[in-house]
């Protein structure tokens, strides 16, 4: 376990003191927040069987149960998950690359988002 010594010095406490970093965690866990909240409140209006996927050319081309519309946050929680991970170990290096993860996370929750809401509206 000598590899993950270094690791815990606190690299998370330096990296969330740095400018603006903690508005970005704050603004992803907000936009992943409301994805579960979006599909919490329309759950028990919807049916059984709801469309999950929606093509441009044929239209609806995928049914499923509502359940699996929680897919979605959940894969948002996941992306959080490795982006900031990945940011922190990187942030000893190279900060840039660390924000671009940031912000990379940022943009994959508001596509999520917009997918819900979309999804959702097929209805």
């Amino acid at each position: 376990m000598a590899f993950l010594k270094g690791f815990f010095d606190r690299p998370g406490e330096r990296f969330l003191r740095r400018k603006g970093t903690f508005f970005l965690l704050f603004l992803m866990f907000l936009i992943n927040g409301l994805n579960w909240y979006i599909i919490a409140v329309a759950f028990a209006k919807l049916e059984d069987f709801v469309p999950l996927h929606h093509n441009v050319y044929f239209g609806i081309d995928l049914i499923g149960e509502r359940e699996k519309l929680f897919f979605q946050p959940l894969l948002g929680l996941l992306i959080i998950i490795i982006n900031v991970g990945l940011a922190v170990i990187l942030s000893r290096k190279d900060r840039f690359h660390s924000k671009a993860l940031m912000y990379v996370a940022i943009g994959a929750q508001a596509v999520l988002l917009t997918s819900t809401y979309l999804t959702l509206s097929l209805r």
